[in-house]
């Protein structure tokens, strides 16, 4: 029997005039351990963020990954411990309820053989994670373009230069993400269209200030930036003080700042100024990482 190691990155979403096509992967990691057992019991153990969030059981969202590919090959799932180590704060926009799902399918794959390919997995974790595309930018690392029509799922790893990012995460009370539109003004439409080529050029070649000039989104970002309580101040005082650029982690709360340089400064300065969390972390390029060890019998 073989001890499967599954670990995989937070992700960004919804954060740019790429809106619900682009995901960008950063170093910060759900790991997850799936331990045969000689009996057919299930022993979820969980540690780190959100490690009380979910139930100990069938319901929690990597034990519900894991059902979907046994579900897919028809077979009963035998005992296992899971060892869920989660370092991803829940609820912020950083992707941590899609990467659960994903980890439970890509060790559940693992533990039966391999089974389904790449391209398989990107189609079932498309239909299973809360949000499709932070998903599938978790399990494949980098900067991902994704989309889906009624013949499949299209996704392609695109160009990105790694650099830091600084995020910040203020504690909010019964914070409501907001929902996307489902209508849209033709000129936010433009808007974000315009800038979506020259905001992927940057993110390839690196430069934070082309960046800045073209980050904003005007479909969903004005709706978000208006449930985070101080958020304009907040970045209002980060540009002053040197950010390149500010905006919400997807549906929020956390608030991403692109900076050249001083990171750990700037994230100083927002704890004691705004009493945020602050982390700084580089782009992740990897994607998910999988080891395998091999257990006496």
């Amino acid at each position: 029997m073989k001890k499967i190691k599954v670990r995989l990155p937070a992700s960004l979403t919804d954060f740019s005039p790429g809106l619900q096509t682009i995901g960008l992967a950063i170093s910060l990691y759900l790991q997850v351990d799936f331990i045969p057992r000689s009996d057919t019991q299930l022993i979820l153990e969980t540690s780190g963020e959100g490690a009380d969030a979910y139930p100990l059981d069938l319901q929690h969202p990597v034990i519900m990954g894991m059902m979907r590919i046994f579900q897919k090959c028809e077979r009963a799932p035998t005992g296992f411990t899971v060892r869920v180590n989660n370092s991803i704060p829940l609820n912020v926009g950083l992707g941590a309820e899609s990467a659960f799902y994903v980890a439970g399918i890509i060790g559940a794959n693992n533990l039966v053989g391999i089974p389904f390919r790449r391209e398989e997995l990107v189609e079932i974790v498309s239909e299973v994670a809360p949000v499709a595309s932070a998903g599938i930018t978790s399990m494949l690392g980098g900067l991902t373009g994704y989309f889906s029509d009624d013949r499949g799922i299209y996704f392609r790893q695109l160009p990105v230069e790694p650099f830091k990012l600084l995020i910040a995460i203020p504690q909010i009370e019964n914070y409501v993400k907001p929902a996307l539109p489902e209508t849209v003004k033709t000129v936010d439409a433009i808007h974000n269209l315009q800038r979506l080529p020259v905001f992927l050029d940057a993110l390839a070649t690196g430069d934070l200030t082309l960046l800045s000039r073209v980050i904003n989104d005007a479909i969903y970002a004005p709706s978000v930036q208006s449930q985070i309580e101080d958020y304009d101040a907040i970045a209002n005082s980060a540009r002053e003080n040197g950010a390149l650029a500010v905006t919400p982690a997807g549906g929020g709360t956390a608030i991403v700042f692109f900076l050249e340089d001083n990171h750990d400064e700037f994230a100083k300065q927002l704890e004691e100024t705004h009493s945020l969390r602050t982390m700084v972390l580089p782009v992740d390029t990897q994607g998910i990482v999988i080891s395998m060890m091999q257990m006496s019998s």
